[in-house]
């Protein structure tokens, strides 16, 4: 009789444990699953509401309609996401969908973008941005201001204007980006001024543009300026057409200092510059170039 109890004792243990153990899983699952992104109000709640905290993880669930931010913050249209002291660190995920019509307009204003600013851990891919007007000061761009994370397989194209860094993927990039295009924007600014990125200052692979790039100095097809040893663009093209007032002005990259290197990269677009103009390159001081691997 003993041994009987001591048998139907341990089966409800074991339920007990089974039970006790898919509990944990199922919760287990949904705290790691992504906040789901279903229109812009949500998207602009990233960063300024607790319940989309700024390192959460995110993905779009379907094209958005953005265009009613012309009309948001008194004309001032959305708030980009994160700041300088408090960066975007989690993941967006656009899933291949589409933000259309984003419009920001704050000319006086640094870090610019969907994103201001992006940490070393965040992460912004599969995004479309499509016919976006966005305007700002220094560190300006459509879909990160300063970026130190991962940008990847984003494509984007409207109307982009600003100072300094200047760039469709990134006005500065102190991270990695890799096969995210521009297909038929209009960048200007006045100086660090590129298609793809401003200022470069890590990795740039797999990447193109196209469209017109307008500035003063440093003034690139995909990049205004690529400085130091850590600078590598890698497998990009241009396809834009460049307009630089006055000095260091290339069909790919406006200026190439202090290091890095560049490979497997062309230019096929017109090129106007003033001082140190290039199809390829306007003004190079250092670093390492491929040179039967790259032309214009």
């Amino acid at each position: 009789m003993s041994k009987f109890f001591l048998s139907i004792n341990n089966s409800k243990i074991f339920l007990l444990k089974s039970f006790l153990f898919f509990i944990l899983l199922f919760f287990s699952f949904y705290s790691w699953s992504a906040i789901l992104i279903n229109n812009i109000t949500e998207l602009q709640s990233i960063g300024n509401n607790p319940a989309y905290p700024i390192n959460g993880e995110y993905e779009l669930t379907q094209d958005i309609d953005a265009s009613d931010t012309m009309n948001w913050n008194s004309g001032q249209g959305f708030l980009p996401i994160g700041t300088i002291t408090n960066p975007f660190s989690g993941i967006l995920d656009g899933k291949g969908y589409k933000v259309i019509g984003l419009y920001i307009n704050r000319s006086s204003t640094d870090f610019v973008g969907l994103i201001a600013n992006m940490s070393s851990t965040g992460i912004i891919r599969d995004l479309f941005l499509e016919d976006c007007s966005i305007t700002g000061k220094n560190n300006v761009s459509f879909i990160v201001g300063r970026n130190s994370g991962t940008i990847a397989r984003n494509v984007i194209d409207g109307s982009l204007s600003a100072s300094e860094n200047v760039g469709s993927l990134t006005g500065y990039n102190l991270g990695n980006i890799r096969r995210s295009y521009a297909t038929t924007m209009v960048v200007t600014g006045s100086t660090f001024v590129g298609g793809l990125v401003g200022r470069n200052e890590k990795t740039i692979e797999q990447c193109y543009s196209k469209g017109n790039v307008i500035g003063n100095n440093n003034v690139g097809g995909v990049v205004g300026a690529s400085l130091g040893k850590k600078a590598s663009i890698d497998r990009c093209y241009s396809f834009s057409s460049v307009l630089g007032y006055n000095s260091n002005v290339g069909g790919l990259l406006g200026s190439f200092t202090l290091g890095g290197k560049i490979r497997y990269c062309y230019s096929i677009g017109s090129v106007v510059g003033f001082t140190n103009t290039g199809g390829l390159i306007g003004y190079r001081s250092a670093g390492l170039i491929c040179h039967f691997q790259s032309f214009y």
